[in-house]
């Protein structure tokens, strides 16, 4: 069985970069939960504030 020439360079190249990604959507979610704080201390609209919070999950388990 041939190895293809980069197989261990793009292996290398992709969990980089799906590290990057987990740890970009990381910091959205600590962002949204900033907002969700300041947007339950303004305003008590539970549908905007549930919003936020579905976004949050999204971006934690993505």
């Amino acid at each position: 069985m041939v190895r293809h020439p980069f197989a261990a360079e793009v292996l290398l190249l992709y969990s980089f970069l799906s590290l990057y990604f987990h740890l970009y959507c990381h910091s959205l979610t600590y962002k949204n939960n900033i907002i969700i704080r300041d947007m339950s201390k303004s305003e008590r609209n539970p549908n905007t504030n549930l919003l936020y919070k579905v976004k949050t999950n999204v971006a934690l388990f993505h």
